[in-house]
């Protein structure tokens, strides 16, 4: 539940954003934020602003979002929001577009813009605004660590697994002492119990073949097994590939511009391709919020530059190389969601590969029941959504509670909070997780599910 807003203060965040490359997303952010928290009250110039120019809302604004993208620094009415939000010392939440197609920008470019702006405040009239609010120019420095220095920077993302990560990511930023690190989405990825790993399947010997001349696959490998907490049985030797079940490809900037190793790489790759369709399998390091530098980060369009400028070989994509989809991997707070993806991937191409159950846990009686991957049972959530997405009423929390008491009584070791603080107890009830759901088929078939598909954040511990 978001706190309310008091005082002079009418939203509880601003959306500030450049139209261009800005407006549609700002949209979304809104949208689903409302999604999240149907008590959050937030400003977006298309529905709220009737006249004036913009900085007055900044004012009625607890927190001020600003979604850096192309022609944002160059625009007077972003820098004016921006300029009011520094001044009178509000929280600035910082969200930032990485997709090229969509007007990226990264840090090094807005301070050069921040820098290159500070000079035409007095020709843009913005420097008179300044004098008339009482306050001096901020330099470009303090407007830099407005912007990357009192908050996390989070990254913008269209895909929706990776965009559940940024829309939870901004409701911590916007209530940093409510939420953080408290909250997670419904149905949100990383909060999934990771994939179980079986054995290679008769005749092959090992899970993964990462080949000596594609750097950086072996160490992708572990790093995907320590996310899984299961090995991963992985060779480097070429004469094994036949007995691998797939081989990875990790694409970065120097997957294809590495000279001999290159040369070799290309080799491994003809040979997994003539062994099946499915032999390969991609994971790419996409440039992010974090620059990437470290993960070697590149565009997929790099692959396509050509082989002269370090492109993917032309032998290569006649074959039809990246006929599948390559798993995108990013750094920061999304990298646990490419980890899933990679696990996810191994495991359904292996027979046997699957989810692991969500077993319960004893819990003190005053605490939430709550599986391994620390996912909470949620209070405060209007119903509760089947696998098949059915809807009923709801029903009141004594009710439900008596409901859970019988499916888990084969379990007496569970204990079960009977009372909670909520400010509708009446209303709250248990959110359980659909691999409990499809555990206990007959039970739940009386139980009241979600009136809508809308996405909540939930608190911990309430």
């Amino acid at each position: 539940m978001a706190p309310a807003v008091v005082g002079e203060f009418k939203y509880h965040v601003f959306l500030s954003h450049v139209w261009g490359t800005g407006q549609d997303q700002m949209r979304i952010v809104k949208q689903r934020l409302l999604e999240m928290l149907p008590e959050l009250s937030v400003f977006l110039d298309v529905d709220d602003l009737s006249e004036g120019k913009g900085a007055e809302f900044v004012d009625a604004s607890l927190v001020t979002l600003v979604f850096c993208s192309e022609s944002y620094f160059k625009s007077t009415n972003c820098l004016r929001e921006l300029l009011r939000a520094v001044v009178t010392n509000k929280l600035v939440v910082t969200l930032l577009e990485t997709d090229p197609k969509h007007g990226a920008i990264t840090r090094e470019q807005i301070r050069e813009e921040l820098v290159a702006g500070a000079g035409d405040l007095a020709r843009s009239g913005l420097a008179g605004e300044m004098e008339m609010w009482g306050y001096p120019v901020p330099s470009a420095a303090k407007l830099f660590a407005a912007l990357f220095e009192r908050a996390p920077i989070i990254e913008w993302m269209r895909i929706g697994v990776f965009q559940d990560v940024t829309m939870r990511l901004v409701a911590e930023a916007i209530f940093p002492g409510a939420l953080q690190g408290r909250t997670f989405l419904q149905g949100e990825l990383v909060r999934r119990p990771m994939p179980l790993l079986p054995r290679p399947r008769q005749g092959k010997r090992f899970h993964l073949f990462c080949s000596p001349h594609n750097v950086g696959a072996l160490a992708m490998a572990i790093e995907i097994s320590a996310s899984m907490g299961s090995e991963i049985l992985t060779t480097q030797d070429a004469a094994e590939l036949r007995e691998s079940e797939r081989m990875l490809l990790y694409l970065t900037r120097k997957t294809w511009t590495s000279g001999a190793d290159s040369t070799a790489l290309a080799a491994h790759v003809e040979h997994a391709m003539a062994l099946g369709a499915n032999q390969l399998l991609l994971a790419h390091e996409m440039p992010g919020a974090d620059d990437g530098d470290a993960r070697s980060a590149v565009l997929f369009d790099a692959m396509f530059a050509g082989e002269l400028k370090g492109g993917t070989p032309e032998r290569l994509l006649r074959r039809g190389v990246y006929n599948q989809i390559a798993i995108a991997l990013k750094g920061g707070e999304l990298r646990p969601v490419s980890m899933f993806l990679m696990a996810e991937a191994l495991a359904k191409d292996v027979p046997g590969g699957v989810e692991q159950p969500p077993p319960f846990v004893q819990t003190r009686s005053d605490q939430v029941a709550h599986h391994p991957s620390n996912l909470p049972v949620a209070v405060g959530f209007a119903g509760i959504q089947t696998q098949e997405g059915s809807t009923r009423p709801r029903r009141r929390r004594a009710h439900v509670v008596r409901l859970l008491e019988q499916m888990l009584r084969p379990k007496p070791e569970i204990e079960l909070p009977l009372s909670y603080t909520h400010d509708r107890a009446e209303d709250a009830v248990l959110a359980l997780t659909p691999v409990m759901l499809s555990q206990h088929p007959a039970p739940c078939d009386a139980l009241p599910c979600s009136t809508s598909a809308q996405y909540e954040v939930f608190e911990q511990g309430l």
